[in-house]
């Protein structure tokens, strides 16, 4: 992840960043207690652009665990939100995975993917969420392994 600038709030939850240029960027939100938080992903930034999040934008921070039932045994497999700093290394011996700190209210997709080609394929797999798992908050992913390598 490349972190482009961060900054805080003032007294009234206003926030800038100075010097930025011109692009896309997803904004990733926290409380400094980290039980809260929100990802803004793809906002679109040109000059001295300003936008409105809304009120309330914070929400409480969700968990997911799961298993990845193929992860290839001695390999490394991640788990991560693009554009935040949410990643885990999934098990390599179990498939077993753990996000924690996960921002809710927003539909955000969970990618997955091994750090090497398995046999020369390339293995990923996406998880969308619009709201947490129900209460067990464990879910399985397949990877998907394709022939055009990493």
């Amino acid at each position: 992840m490349n972190i482009i600038s961060t900054t805080a709030t003032d007294a009234e939850g206003r926030f800038s960043f100075s010097r930025i240029e011109d692009g896309t960027y997803n904004i990733y939100c926290t409380d400094s207690t980290g039980l809260f938080s929100t990802l803004v992903t793809d906002k679109s930034i040109v000059g001295n652009d300003s936008f409105f999040i809304g009120e309330n934008t914070l929400r409480p921070n969700g968990t997911i665990e799961g298993q990845v039932i193929n992860a290839p045994p001695g390999e490394t497999a991640i788990a991560f939100i693009y554009g935040s700093p949410i990643i885990t290394e999934v098990n390599d011996t179990s498939g077993l995975f753990f996000l924690r700190n996960l921002p809710t209210g927003t539909p955000l997709s969970i990618n997955f993917i091994t750090l090497k080609t398995i046999d020369g394929k390339r293995c990923e797999a996406q998880y969308q969420y619009t709201t947490l798992p129900d209460t067990t908050r464990f879910i399985t992913v397949t990877l998907e392994c394709d022939s055009t390598g990493l």
